[in-house]
């Protein structure tokens, strides 16, 4: 599934806000210019012969939407819990789900604040991560004294989504 937009823009000048989002014991972020809805989770209806970390498919106000776990495609156990959320992600007008344990705060991170991890990670998930802020001082409600927020690429997310699954979910 392309999709097209903007992954992560690093010191770009402008305060920038993000959804944190929890996933086993860490902290996620996704540039809230990016984010549609935030849903209990709900069912799904799997689609056979797609990767493990693609759920399926649902229903959001007659569009259907392809819907990944974000734990499966991180490389992490699955879990679903009573918090378990399902996030809607619009990028460029695509439109997916991705299901994470608990959403719980936005925070506005000030420029400089963010840095590339392309030479730091080096993991097939570590794909879908484009930054990374340290969380102290940054208005972080949660976050313990000098937590990382690692901040996700959706791009890289939306196109990890096989493009024959739904193409409806994307833009006309």
């Amino acid at each position: 599934m392309a999709a097209q937009g903007s992954a992560m823009k690093p010191n770009d000048g402008t305060q920038r806000q993000y959804v944190v989002l929890e996933l086993a014991d860490e902290l996620y972020g996704v540039d809230i210019e990016h984010v549609n809805t935030v849903l209990m989770h709900q069912e799904i209806c799997p689609v056979p012969g797609t990767p493990g970390y693609m759920k399926g498919i649902m229903n959001l106000r007659g569009k259907v939407l392809p819907v990944i776990d974000l734990r499966e495609r991180l490389l992490l156990p699955p879990r679903t819990t009573p918090d378990s959320r399902i996030v809607i992600l619009n990028v460029a007008g695509a439109f997916a789900g991705m299901i994470v344990d608990g959403v719980s705060e936005v925070v506005a991170l000030p420029p400089g604040a963010t840095e590339l991890t392309e030479n730091v990670l080096s993991s097939p998930a570590a794909l879908c991560i484009s930054g990374v802020a340290r969380l102290s001082g940054n208005g972080s409600a949660r976050a313990k004294h000098g937590q990382f927020l690692l901040l996700l690429d959706v791009m890289e997310l939306l196109d990890s989504i096989p493009s024959d699954t739904c193409p409806q979910a994307r833009a006309a």
